[in-house]
């Protein structure tokens, strides 16, 4: 289950100090990560991550990564600061 869990690089936003640019990686190739930023559990009818984020410090981001059609039974959450 370990290799299923995103990594999250955060950097600062240029344009605005309190938005942040968020970048999610798996190191498990053909994953799908779906994501929702609104505290609810994702499923396979999120968003799915396909480029970084620009989204408010503080936002929570939970994901969950789905190989081959099978979901990882796995919720990861990471409050972005």
């Amino acid at each position: 289950a370990g290799a299923f869990k995103p990594k999250v690089h955060v950097d600062r936003s240029p344009n605005k100090p309190s938005d942040r640019i968020v970048s999610i990686e798996n190191e498990v190739a053909n994953t799908y990560l779906f994501y929702t930023l609104d505290g609810t559990e994702p499923t396979q009818s999120s968003h799915v991550y396909l480029a970084p984020l620009t989204i408010p410090k503080g936002t929570v981001i939970k994901t969950l990564s789905v190989y081959g059609g099978m979901e990882r039974n796995r919720v990861y959450e990471f409050k972005i600061h």
